[in-house]
């Protein structure tokens, strides 16, 4: 799994143009698939962590309440 921000320094290169300073596999059109993908996997897991993070407070919230 791609960091965080390395995910989004990446974004940035592409999106200003200097594809060289990007780290993933550039020079072809696999590159922005690949970029597409690490996102969305990216988008997900953060997803999910705040899922489990909002399930987590609940139930703490319920432990001191009672």
């Amino acid at each position: 799994m791609v960091k965080t921000t390395d995910l989004v320094a990446d974004l940035r290169a592409c999106l200003s143009g200097e594809c060289s300073a990007c780290g993933h596999e550039c020079g072809n059109a696999d590159c922005l698939d690949s970029i597409m993908e690490d996102a969305a996997d990216k988008i997900e897991e953060l997803v999910e962590r705040c899922a489990r993070y909002a399930e987590e407070i609940a139930a703490l919230r319920g432990e001191v309440n009672a």
